[in-house]
This record gives structure tokens, sequence and C-alpha cells, in this order.
């Protein structure tokens, strides 16, 4: 009986670790997952692709057309007007504007287009887009003007 004594608290002390083992390492586990799923939900979609769209001119009220080309978050803006102001188009109408794209929360981005990089005196504008599904981006310029986008 001794003999079986002696065994008893060892037994209980190993099951009592076992237990704090695994009152330690279940929250631990769930929080590592939790984390793993957080992380994955905050990567951003990918717009890679080409987009167009119509917005309005800021000083004429006139139709405007967008093709957008994005990679990695960057790419090009490129304005061209409907073939019923083509005349009026001026030098900064279908030349490719350089953008950038950063994603914010929310399924939001903030793009960032720089048409005076190349030409002085082309726009220098941004606007916020927000991913309505995988094809159709709408938004609103830092001057309040509209825009959609479609995936092509």
């Amino acid at each position: 009986m001794a003999n079986r004594a002696d065994h008893e608290p060892s037994a209980h002390r190993t099951t009592t670790t076992a237990l704090h083992m695994l009152t330690i390492t279940r929250p631990l586990a769930v929080a590592l997952s939790l984390l793993a799923c957080t992380v994955h939900a905050q990567t951003p979609a990918s717009l890679d692709g080409r987009w167009t769209g119509t917005t309005t001119s800021a000083t004429s009220g006139a139709e405007l057309l967008i093709d957008v080309e994005i990679k990695d978050f960057a790419g090009t803006w490129t304005y061209t007007a409907p073939a019923a102001n083509a005349k009026r188009a001026g030098p900064c109408f279908g030349r490719p504007f350089p953008l950038e794209v950063r994603p914010q929360p929310g399924d939001q981005y903030a793009v960032s287009v720089d048409g005076a990089r190349h030409i002085t005196g082309c726009p220098v504008f941004s606007l916020t887009l927000k991913r309505i599904d995988e094809t159709i981006l709408e938004g609103i310029f830092a001057n309040g003007r509209p825009a959609k986008l479609v995936r092509q």
C-alpha cells in the first residue's frame, strides 16, 4: 500500500500539469488562429487589370471617359473625351498619367494621380474608391465629383 501512495501524488501532479498546459495552450492556439484570420482578412483584394468608367469635368461639367490600368497598386489613369467633345479636348487628354493606389480600411482605396509629372498644367488629383463588388469601383474625387469604374 505504501507503494501505491507513493505513486498517487506523482500521478496527481502529472494530471494537474497536463491540465495546466491545456489551459494555457488552448487560449494561445485560439488567439493565434484569430490573428491569422485577421491578417488574411486585412490583405487587400487585388485591383490589378483594366478598368473603364466615367466622371464629369470639374471645369465644364462635360462627361469624361476614364481608362485605368493597375498592377501592384500602381499604374496609369487616362482621360478621354466622348466623341461629341473630342474637338474641345486639350493636351492632357489621351495621355496616361501615373497613379498610385493605397489600400484603406473598409475595402476602400486612396488613389493619387499626377498628370503634371509629364505635362505642366495637367491635373494632379486624388479620389477615394470603394469596391462595390469584384467588377465595380465607385468613388468620389477630393472636390466631390463622383466616379465609377468597371473592370474590363
